[in-house]
């Protein structure tokens, strides 16, 4: 089979397919099951009742004239009915995209074949009425404009009602918004300059298809249209990929710089009308919009293009932050907890996937250079001053129930921190940085009246013996053992904080390499027991016998892991020192407290 032959073959083939995909037959305004019945019904009385042989002739002209004057009121009908459709089609079009419709609609194949059927028609009936009038006797001519006349109608009559319809389907159809992102090209870069230097911007920008995509999202996100605000924020991301991979292909693009800033506008102009009509569907899919939109940068910040995006040339998420913190602000501002949880639940895998993606290799961290490792560093440091600006956001609002997600993100950055391919010295700095910030949100955060207990997840000091594992770093640990000073100076230290920090000690204490850590556990468990008077409340004293049964269970676990007499013996001095161990207990049972008994 010859290439060309097998080329005619796909190619009917494929018209084959789309006609029965899109049924044109569907559009035909007609029924032919009642047409074919009434057409049975006449040709019996035909056959019964017609007095004389059946003939067909043309008829005489006076009969002529009065037939095509006959259609021709009715043709004057169907052009009122056709412009009828067609405001109606308008209005439709003008509903879902806005001033789109009297640039976009009036070309409309649908709408000119319309309207050049009806025109034609009239226009042939009035020549032809008017012609027969004139004539005394018929010819072939005459025969001819009868016949023309007869057909054009009838296929005028068929062809119309699939027209209009069609024109009534498409002015909905959401195809229209991707025309408009097929007008973001070269032309349209061009055109703007052009309208610039002869001071014609505003007529530019009532056709600039930003524009018009701006007022068509703001209206559906009014109507609650959340399908078609969805596509064109995908639209977005996948055209802005496009564009990239145009460039590669050395086609046709636009400057990256221009169509990111209109895209990162036109997402803020959505979000911020989507919150202030309490859609939160809508928010939530624009800053995931967003996120994915700042994704295809860094997949791709090695290209010059996106220099602009550099700050003394690195990615130090600038941007996305500062549109970020106005997102985070307005869901607060409006009670949209859902979508502030979401931004930060958003922001949390992108930066976690950032700092593994651009974190630079073979950095080593010596005490000399440390103001040189933590400048690069900044794609680790960058974040964490975001999520200081969102915890403060949230306590001044009081929305506490928010930290959980913060405290979640401090805990991920970790574990990405780990996974970086550098030394350990490094890992260990900047675990340090990220206990410092975190150590002051959870200082703001439990200082706050509404923070009546801490729970689970939002004490975000866990899986320092982990750490110390796993790169030899000390400092979580340690700096762990400090947050029960603070948790216990606003009288909000309690079983979760005292059994977690004591589960780690025990981690430590079972690997019997460094007791050191261990012993600065146990000192800070005795310290805390010391503050506890005998004035004190019941609260507390229920703390003094909290802290002495973790010490009891590490002395068991110091014999079960067979650890060294003098490990022993510290254990064992610890757990003598508490001398009020009765008299606490004695009290708290006189008093029918209920002591808290969680236990790891």
């Amino acid at each position: 089979m010859e290439i060309e032959d097998l080329f005619k073959k796909k190619f009917y083939a494929y018209y084959m397919e789309k006609l029965n995909r899109e049924k044109p037959l569907d559009y035909i305004f007609f029924d032919w099951k009642v047409f074919f019945l009434l057409i049975f019904v006449f040709v019996i009385g035909l056959a019964l009742f017609l007095p004389q042989e059946f003939i067909l002739v043309i008829p005489v002209l006076k009969s002529q004239s009065f037939i095509l004057e006959s259609i021709l009121r009715t043709v004057s009908i169907f052009i009122g009915i056709s412009f009828s459709f067609i405001i109606l089609s308008f209005n439709i079009f003008y509903k879902y995209f806005g001033r789109y419709a009297f640039l976009d609609f009036f070309k409309s194949r649908s709408a000119k074949i319309c309207f050049t059927l009806l025109t034609s028609t009239v226009a042939l009936l009035i020549y032809s009425v008017s012609f027969i009038n004139e004539v005394r006797v018929g010819n072939s001519y005459t025969n001819f404009l009868f016949i023309f006349s007869i057909t054009l109608s009838i296929t005028s009559s068929f062809s119309i009602f699939p027209c209009l319809i069609y024109l009534l389907r498409s002015s909905q159809n959401r195809k229209h918004i991707l025309r408009l992102f097929e007008k973001l090209n070269e032309d349209w870069v061009i055109n703007e300059f052009v309208a610039k230097m002869e001071n014609q911007v505003q007529t530019f920008y009532q056709k600039d298809p930003i524009n018009i995509l701006n007022e068509i999202g703001l209206a559906a996100i009014k109507d609650y249209d959340n399908y078609t605000l969805e596509l064109i924020t995908d639209n977005i991301n996948s055209f802005f990929e496009t564009n990239i991979k145009n460039k590669t292909k050395k086609k046709g693009y636009i400057d990256f710089q221009r169509i990111y800033n209109k895209f990162d506008d036109l997402l803020s102009n959505y979000y911020h009308l989507s919150v202030k009509e309490k859609n939160e569907n809508l928010a939530t899919s624009i800053v995931y919009a967003q996120l994915k939109l700042e994704y295809i940068v860094i997949n791709n910040i090695e290209d010059e293009d996106f220099n602009f995006l550099l700050i003394g040339k690195k990615y130090k998420f600038w941007n996305l932050n500062f549109t970020l913190e106005k997102f985070f602000k307005k869901a607060i501002q409006f009670n949209e907890d859902e979508v502030a949880k979401e931004i930060l639940s958003g922001y949390n895998s992108f930066i976690t996937n950032a700092i593994v993606k651009l974190y630079p290799e073979n950095i080593n961290y010596i005490t000399s250079n440390r103001i040189d490792v933590i400048t690069k560093s900044e794609i680790v440091t960058e974040p964490l001053g975001v999520l200081s600006k969102f915890a403060e956001i949230l306590i001044s609002s009081k929305k506490v129930h928010l930290f959980t997600e913060i405290f979640n993100t401090y805990y991920c950055v970790e574990l990405k921190i780990l996974e970086l391919n550098t030394t350990n010295s490094t890992k260990c700095l900047l675990l340090n940085i990220v206990h410092n910030y975190k150590e002051n949100t959870f200082q703001d955060y439990i200082e706050l009246s509404e923070v009546k207990r801490i729970t689970y997840l939002n004490f975000p000091f866990k899986h320092s013996a982990t750490y110390y594992q796993k790169i030899d770093c000390k400092i979580p640990f340690l700096g762990s053992l400090n947050i029960l000073d603070l948790l216990f100076a606003v009288n909000k230290l309690n079983a979760i904080a005292i059994n977690q920090i004591c589960i780690e000690i025990a981690m430590i204490l079972q690997e019997k390499k460094n007791y050191e850590l261990v012993e600065k556990g146990i000192e800070k468990l005795i310290d805390i027991s010391k503050k506890i008077k005998d004035s004190d409340g019941e609260e507390k004293k229920d703390i003094y016998l909290k802290l002495l049964d973790n010490l009891k269970k590490l002395y068991q676990d110091a014999i079960d892991y067979q650890v060294v007499d003098t490990m022993k013996e510290k254990l064992k001095n610890a757990v003598e020192s508490f001398e009020s161990e009765a008299k606490f207990k004695q009290e708290l049972k006189d008093n029918g407290y209920i002591r808290d008994e969680r236990f790891r």
